[in-house]
Order: C-alpha cells, then sequence, then structure tokens
C-alpha cells in the first residue's frame, strides 16, 4: 500500500519535472532529487522483472536437468540389468 502511494506521489512529481525540462526551465535540487528517486524506482522495477526472469529460467533448467538425469539413470539400470543377466 506505501509503495503503491509513493510511486504514485514519485511518477506525478517526475511528470513535473519533465514538463519543467520540456519548457526549458532551470531544476532546483528537489527536481533533481525527484529525478534520482524516479531513477531509482525504474532500476529496481528493471531488476524485479530481471530477477522474476531470472527465477523462471531457473526453475526451467532445474526441471530439465532432472529430466535428463531421471532418463541417465534409467538407462544405466536398463543397460546393468540387462549385463546381469
Amino acid at each position: 500500500m506505501v509503495e503503491s502511494v509513493v510511486g504514485t506521489v514519485v511518477d506525478k512529481a517526475m511528470d513535473a519535472v519533465l514538463r519543467k525540462v520540456s519548457e526549458g526551465k532551470k531544476l532546483s535540487t528537489e527536481d533533481l532529487v525527484i529525478l534520482t528517486l524516479g531513477l531509482f524506482r525504474e532500476t529496481s522495477r528493471r531488476i524485479d522483472e530481471l530477477y522474476e526472469m531470472m527465477s523462471k529460467n531457473y526453475e526451467a533448467l532445474s526441471n530439465r536437468i532432472n529430466t535428463v538425469n531421471d532418463s541417465l539413470i534409467n538407462r544405466i539400470n536398463a543397460i546393468n540389468d540387462s549385463l546381469t543377466q
């Protein structure tokens, strides 16, 4: 909830700062702080997306490795069984 409110506030402040930039006005220290907060927020969002993507890839790779491992174990067991007969 708090992140949502902060996000909305930062978005509105970013819009105001970007309007100042488009009008060619000089930015204040507060404006630069708002831009920095917006940059950190965007970077954090991208890191979260990257982490989510990496987690999905890890799960898919782990499942594939387990499948191949099980298949190899079954093949090795089948060969061992045929050799012991």
